[in-house]
């Protein structure tokens, strides 16, 4: 897989991404990105890649990210699993 997802539109693209969200948490597409929004620690909200990774290549991941709260951000993850991860409160 090789391309650069800029989230156009004001939907995730399902066929790429599922959402995650725990308590109040939310996840929107605008303005060419996603914003994963919770109000509390006890909230979550992500996003993951559908398609696994192919450990037999060398790969870049990048992210950009701007928090604009004061509400814990764990950061960008790699998590390598045989199932969907969930957004725990």
């Amino acid at each position: 897989m090789s391309y650069v997802h800029h989230f156009t539109g004001s939907a995730l693209d399902t066929s790429l991404w599922t959402a995650i969200t725990a308590g109040t948490g939310t996840v929107t597409v605008g303005n060419g990105y996603v914003e994963c929004n919770k109000a509390a620690n006890t909230d979550g909200a992500a996003v993951y890649l559908n398609q696994q990774i192919d450990k037999t290549k060398n790969q870049v991941f990048a992210w950009a990210i701007n928090q604009t709260n004061a509400v814990n951000f764990g950061g960008p993850t790699i998590i390598e699993k045989s199932t969907a991860p969930v957004c725990e409160n």
